[in-house]
């Protein structure tokens, strides 16, 4: 969060999103040795995880607080399996409904860099 928190008071008219892959097959480390994870036994910790990104993807007025971001894309894989997307479908809708909030929020913030383009 500190580089969102950086950028956010040097210009605080700046857009930021989250993108983050999270690897259901990735290698856990437990005791100083690594494993693989067995099932689904990430699913309850990758549910905080998004938990939180939910919680801090909230930027929007009149709560502009620091360290908040406009939006977040979870992108789920599985690398122990094929094919390593996890719900395609859904996770394309839900790529494109981060990239329209994101441009959202920067035509209201910057209206100007959309002159001319029909808004």
């Amino acid at each position: 969060m500190g580089e969102v928190s950086s950028v956010q008071m040097l210009f605080p008219e700046v857009v930021v999103g989250y993108v983050v892959v999270l690897d259901h097959g990735a290698p856990t480390k437990r005791k100083g040795v690594y494993r693989q994870p067995e099932g689904d036994e990430l699913l309850p910790i990758y549910a905080r995880f998004k938990d939180g990104l939910a919680a801090l993807a909230r930027r929007r007025p009149p709560l502009w607080a620091q360290g908040l971001v406009e939006a977040h894309w979870v992108l789920e894989i599985d690398t122990r399996k094929r094919p390593l997307l996890q719900n395609p479908q859904e996770t394309a809708r839900a790529g494109e409904a981060f990239l329209d909030l994101l441009v959202g929020a920067l035509r209201q913030r910057e209206p100007l860099l959309f002159l001319g383009q029909g808004q």
